[in-house]
């Protein structure tokens, strides 16, 4: 058993992590500042899930309040530390909109609805481009993921419906 402390917790994939973790009876800590990039009850559904769990604890900070990051770090031993946060935002898709063509397409066909797409210019924090490289991760953990976006759409749309009662 690892104390392990995970930031984004309320995230899609911190979310996942922790319930995986909380399975293997890790003691974990969950951070996220729980910012309404999208729906904060969407976020505060899947805290309290983990909540559930007695090795789950979970403190809303925000990773730029250095204060009370060293204070964390000064309470808690941890074995791991897996740093999901973020702040979404890249837009490649306003510079290169036909790459979102296969994505916008797919959703509306899932969701039996036109788009209302609306292009802006790029605005200050946007990058023109951004390089991932998932080499070292696939050679670490043995998985490369293979699901083709009208298979992730479909199950992502049945969910949204689903959890919205729609």
């Amino acid at each position: 058993m690892s104390s392990i402390l995970v930031t984004g917790v309320a995230g899609f994939i911190g979310f996942y992590l922790c319930q995986k973790l909380l399975s293997k009876g890790d003691t974990v800590i969950g951070l996220d500042n729980l910012n309404d990039y999208y729906d904060v009850k969407l976020k505060c559904a899947r805290l309290q899930q983990l909540k559930e769990n007695e090795n789950f604890s979970f403190y809303k900070l925000n990773l730029a309040d250095r204060e009370s990051i060293t204070k964390l770090f000064r309470d808690h031993q941890f074995d791991i530390v897996v740093n999901l946060a973020a702040q979404a935002g890249v837009r490649y898709s306003i510079k290169n909109p036909h790459a979102y063509t296969d994505f916008i397409e797919v959703l509306e066909s899932h969701l039996g609805k036109k788009a209302q797409k609306n292009f802006l210019p790029m605005q200050p924090g946007d990058v023109e481009i951004t390089y991932a490289d998932v080499d070292e991760l696939v050679q670490d953990v043995g998985f490369k993921p293979n699901t083709p976006i009208e298979v992730g759409l479909e199950k992502f749309t049945s969910w949204f419906k689903s959890y919205y009662s729609i």
